[in-house]
């Protein structure tokens, strides 16, 4: 297995780096086999940071109060959404944040980077390492993962530009200016850094047209009626061959999820990496998905 945002910078690192790698499916397992690498996993701490976050008590002040109703009130009147126990959830994220930080700097004092690389800088564990490297005087960097637009709520910020956010990285590096001219990041234009995607570039030169007009595939984002919505097509259409792709996150229980759901003989449920996506993509006539990265790429 490889990680297709960060294993193409490696070679240019030679062996001065260190990778740290969070949960990467729903069940909590790391994929495997790996190249050597140096990689570490950040299980520990995740694992602990959302154990205590959910058994320690955490009290807050009644100003703090005051502004998570006043929060829920101003949400309700923008937008007329009710939320209930946001209190709840602020101090659940605070015990998290609070226990994860420790580790964190004691982890960053460990390795003593000259830079920090990230993919998906809004998941919580990295927001922590951002905060923590900034701190430190250590540059952030964020690579592009997926799609950057108006849309996208973590990469749109009502803030002047240039003015520092403690948990968002100094840098971006953008496929390109069709992604990043719309959105709002919080960055200065010199921070943000057209480069592509080097990923596809590497596939760009051996993928052949070899498309067959009778196949077509269908890419899961671990939703049952994206699978529904394929076996109906796959009853329309005999004569095709269906290929349902399985998320990564789901690879170890897709074909028992699925079983009772997609029947037709036509259809193939892939489950591994075997066969390049890019590749599986130029084979077909038509791919079909929700909001999938693959779909973006």
């Amino acid at each position: 297995f490889e990680d297709i945002y960060i294993d193409n910078l490696l070679p240019s690192l030679g062996n001065k780096y260190v990778l740290l790698e969070g949960f990467v499916s729903h069940n909590l397992a790391h994929l495997k086999p790996i190249r050597p690498t140096n990689l570490f996993y950040l299980d520990i701490i995740q694992f602990t940071g959302s154990f205590i976050s959910k058994n320690r008590k955490k009290k807050l002040s009644v100003k703090h109060k005051e502004d998570i109703k006043n929060l829920e009130h101003l949400i309700l009147k923008t937008w007329g959404v009710k939320i209930n126990n946001l209190e709840n959830e602020i101090c659940i994220i605070i015990k998290k944040w609070i226990f994860t930080k420790k580790c964190v700097e004691k982890l960053i004092v460990k390795i003593s980077p000259k830079l920090l690389i990230n993919v998906v800088s809004y998941s919580f564990i990295n927001q922590v390492f951002n905060f923590v490297a900034k701190g430190k005087k250590i540059p952030v960097i964020e690579l592009q993962h997926g799609t950057v637009g108006r849309y996208h709520i973590n990469y749109n910020f009502n803030i002047p530009k240039g003015k520092e956010l403690k948990t968002f990285p100094n840098y971006f590096l953008s496929w390109g200016k069709g992604w990043t001219e719309n959105s709002r990041l919080p960055l200065l234009k010199n921070n943000i850094i057209e480069t592509g995607y080097p990923h596809i570039n590497i596939f760009r030169k051996d993928i052949q047209n070899i498309r067959n007009p009778k196949q077509i595939v269908f890419i899961s984002q671990v939703r049952e009626d994206i699978a529904y919505f394929t076996e109906e097509v796959a009853k329309i259409l005999p004569t095709f061959k269906i290929i349902f792709k399985a998320h990564p996150a789901e690879y170890s229980f897709a074909k028992s999820k699925y079983s009772l759901i997609l029947k037709s003989k036509n259809i193939e449920i892939i489950t591994n990496d075997n066969k390049n996506l890019y590749h599986l993509f130029n084979e077909s006539s038509a791919v079909f998905g929700v909001y999938s990265t693959a779909l973006i790429e």
